[in-house]
């Protein structure tokens, strides 16, 4: 029987890989030579100006720009590097602008043209991470050592993987075939990474800060995930996932993936468009503290099948498998 697998970033921390994105902050440190950064909620940030260079490229102080990427995910609190898609989309502009009166004639034309240049700077200098994050996924080498119990479970050549992670463990060390790289793999011209918020409060900015919203709007619609554009790439892979519906019955694992809310727009693909009663969804019960709500997730994609766990003990070379069905 051919079963489906949604793979998440828990899965390559599983294997001892530096893929935290907080890894990710630490090379960024690293690359722009500084000290850790600690941000004080009163403080107001310097936007890095850039230059052209000879051949059109824009040039940005690397330190200075580093230390805006990250001071922006600091600042938004609660954890922002583990859920940093979710942080892209929620980041607060204002400590990079100073708040003056507005005045008429002159100087409100002069506060008006001030706050635009920051905004373009500070868009200029953002849409960097996409370039940071592509250089540090070429850093990350893949662990040599397989997981027994998900060996176990696998079949490397019929069964579907639909990876939501950007390197190729599951290729390397465990041989698999039919994968789905939805947000692009290391050596891809391109890459998915972003937020799925599609709310912007353009009114505060051009009250606080006028001259600023529209540049702002654009970064964050620039710092937004392309679902719809990731799926249309990949629809073939999709069809089959559908076509799996044929069999009595199937199960559709997820490991490491965590259900976030920008990525239950592939779930919706994927459960509205088959007979989930005819599915067994099984979740790795390293998550049991966040089961009930994957739960409630699926169920909100569209999920009307049955749940199970499942146990992969990533510390010993051979673990136990258990699989224990539940109700609805």
């Amino acid at each position: 029987m051919t079963n489906l697998f949604i793979i998440g970033n828990g899965f390559d921390i599983a294997h001892d890989m530096k893929t935290q994105y907080s890894d990710f902050r630490k090379y960024l440190i690293e690359t722009g030579v500084l000290e850790d950064i600690e941000y004080v909620d009163d403080m107001f940030c310097e936007i890095p100006e850039y230059s052209i260079s000879p051949d059109g490229d824009e040039l940005f102080n690397e330190a200075e720009a580093i230390k805006t990427i990250i001071t922006c995910i600091d600042k938004v609190g609660n954890a922002p590097w583990k859920n940093i898609e979710k942080s892209l989309g929620v980041i607060d502009y204002s400590p990079f602008f100073q708040t003056f009166g507005l005045y008429n004639g002159e100087k409100f034309q002069h506060e008006y043209n001030r706050n635009e240049e920051s905004a373009t700077n500070l868009y200029k200098v953002l849409k960097q991470i996409h370039t940071y994050f592509y250089y540090w996924l070429d850093t990350i080498e893949i662990s040599s050592e397989p997981l027994s119990d998900f060996q176990n479970i696998i079949d490397a050549q019929n069964d579907l993987f639909l990876n939501f992670n950007y390197t190729k463990t599951l290729e390397k060390i465990y041989e698999v075939k039919n994968i789905c790289h939805i947000h692009g793999s290391i050596g891809d011209e391109k890459i998915y990474l972003g937020h799925g918020n599609d709310e912007f409060d353009s009114e505060y900015y051009r009250k606080h800060h006028f001259g600023s919203e529209y540049t702002l709007r654009h970064l964050h619609e620039k710092l937004k995930k392309n679902t719809e554009e990731a799926y249309d790439k990949n629809k073939e892979f999709f069809k089959k996932i559908i076509k799996l519906n044929k069999q009595d019955n199937f199960t559709i694992y997820t490991y490491g993936f965590s259900y976030s809310d920008v990525d239950e727009f592939y779930l919706n693909k994927i459960f509205r468009n088959i007979d989930t009663s005819k599915v067994t969804l099984s979740m790795n019960d390293f998550d049991k503290d966040k089961i009930k709500d994957f739960k409630q997730t699926a169920k909100r994609c569209g999920y009307e099948g049955k749940f199970s766990t499942f146990n992969i003990n990533p510390f010993k070379g051979r673990g136990l498998f258990k699989n224990l069905q539940s109700n609805k």
